[in-house]
């Protein structure tokens, strides 16, 4: 008997996947879009390419591949369409008030549909957004300036300390414990310790790795890191290590919030209040503090937030220094010309120029600029839903079909940029005809409108602008001037980029 039943289950549920892909094919909206037929029938052609081939997080290559053959405008899944081309950019990702939803797949890609990143629908992420404001404004990046030159002089010294004895540094595993103990310290009002340890470092590189990796799986299962929660976290770790190391960043944040909770309670019995000492706020301090209501404070949204800050603003900053110091020694007359400049504001290593003054530097702005460009911080699409129908050429995309563009495309587009491979800051200079009437309109490292990233100019612009250029300075303590800068690379180890970075077909750089 459960022979026969079960013949009728996978029977039915065969047909059912039959009739579904007739629909998607035939009946569909998205039916006479272009794109290969593959891809418009299942999502199993996206799965592959971004979880099975290779080192995975692949699906961005073929898609470029897809636009090569069949336009700018293709159906990339059962669901999604796919747009290439930079001026279509703004009508994607317009500002307020034109009302954009996350689609519920991409927004579920990290796992936390209760923070920020993972909220879908437009009106609570703007509530969401504005809560955490407070943590980005100018006033909380410039008292964070003490904090910032004390752990950019804990990196020199051990740059200079591989130098001296002659060993190669991993910058960037160096970088990252900078990031992290820094943005830690910031968002959760205590830093890891990863300058201080160097097992702690290596420990939370390790983890930093995985994410990317784990992050096309969860695409797929956005279900998995619920169920992962749940389980023991030796059994996690045997089936998907990846995994668990992101099940384990996730509990950490519920330990952070367990400290900042006992820390309030403790200053409200010394003190009469449980306004935190700190010179400037934590995500807790600030959610808390907030117009929300009360279940939007709650201890799951609460971590769910400072997970997606601490795992996206650790590694991003870490990768933005770390590109831009090799930009530096790969280009030694750009070096030179970025240190005449500095040497103006800061005259010996101990000078601490205001992040006023560094901001209004213009070569060390471009310089900043021509890295976020170059560097393709973000490779992923990130696909809105509108609420009302999109035009596109002869195309009429229907409301609330999910539609996507890739920054890289934007960032590297010929038509906008000349050699758009090449590193020249020179184009971000007011000399530069082009600087204000399409340059500045197709900086899009952190995307634009009402998704883009909330602390872009505060943590990755400003805070950059900040530490990276006492970067620059390092080099001197190592005795490297510009005649030995070119040779100084022996002393780096630059780690690859992760997988969804990489073109498989495109050979080795």
């Amino acid at each position: 008997m459960w022979q026969q039943s079960f013949a009728v289950a996978f029977g039915g549920l065969l047909a059912y996947q039959v009739l579904q892909v007739i629909y998607r094919l035939t009946l569909h909206p998205l039916a006479k879009f272009p794109g290969p037929r593959i891809a418009a029938a299942t999502k199993w052609y996206e799965f592959f390419f971004d979880v099975c081939k290779g080192e995975g997080g692949q699906y961005a290559w073929e898609i470029q591949r897809m636009h090569e053959k069949y336009g700018p405008i293709i159906r990339i899944n059962p669901d999604e369409i796919h747009i290439k081309d930079s001026s279509y950019f703004h009508t994607i990702y317009a500002p307020s008030p034109a009302r954009r939803d996350k689609w519920a797949p991409a927004a579920a890609m990290a796992g936390n549909s209760k923070g920020s990143f993972g909220t879908v629908d437009h009106f609570a992420h703007r509530k969401r957004r504005a809560a955490n404001s407070a943590l980005f404004a100018t006033k909380t990046v410039t008292s964070a300036q003490s904090q910032v030159y004390e752990r950019v002089r804990n990196l020199g010294h051990a740059l200079a300390k591989h130098y001296r004895e002659g060993s190669v540094l991993r910058v960037h595993v160096e970088v990252l414990a900078f990031t992290t103990d820094l943005m830690t310290n910031w968002i959760l009002g205590e830093s890891l310790g990863c300058q201080t340890d160097v097992a702690v470092a290596e420990a939370w590189y390790a983890t930093s790795q995985c994410l990317p990796r784990i992050t096309p799986i969860v695409k797929q299962f956005p279900w998995i890191v619920t169920m992962a929660l749940k389980l023991p976290p030796s059994l996690v770790k045997m089936v998907i290590p990846d995994l668990a190391s992101l099940v384990s960043l996730r509990k950490s944040m519920y330990t952070a919030y367990q400290k900042h909770a006992q820390r309030k309670v403790r200053l409200e019995s010394e003190t009469g209040n449980d306004k935190t000492s700190q010179s400037f706020p934590t995500v807790f301090d600030v959610l808390d503090s907030s117009d929300l209501p009360r279940h939007e404070k709650d201890i799951h949204r609460q971590t769910q937030e400072a997970f997606v800050l601490v795992a996206a603003g650790t590694e991003t900053a870490a990768r933005t220094i770390t590109a831009c110091m090799f930009q530096l020694v790969s280009h030694p007359e750009i070096y030179a010309r970025l240190r005449q400049e500095l040497t103006d504001v800061m005259p010996h290593p101990n000078a601490k120029p205001s992040l006023k003054t560094l901001e209004s530097l213009p070569y060390l702005t471009a310089v900043l600029k021509e890295n976020l460009r170059n560097m393709q911080l973000i490779t992923s699409r990130f696909p809105l839903q509108a609420h009302t129908d999109l035009d596109y050429g002869e195309w009429t995309i229907p409301r609330m079909v999910p539609v996507s563009m890739t920054l890289s495309d934007v960032l590297l587009d010929e038509d906008i940029f000349k050699d758009p491979k090449d590193f020249k800051p020179e184009r971000w200079l007011e000399s530069n005809k082009h600087l204000h009437n399409s340059y500045q309109n197709y900086f899009v490292p952190f995307g634009r409108g009402t998704r883009s990233c909330q602390g872009q100019r505060q943590v990755l612009i400003s805070s950059n602008s900040y530490y990276e250029q006492n970067l620059i300075i390092i080099p001197v303590q190592c005795g490297l001037g510009n005649d030995r800068l070119r040779s100084g690379t022996r002393l780096f180890s630059w780690d690859p980029l992760p997988a969804e970075r990489r073109d498989p077909d495109a050979g080795d750089a």
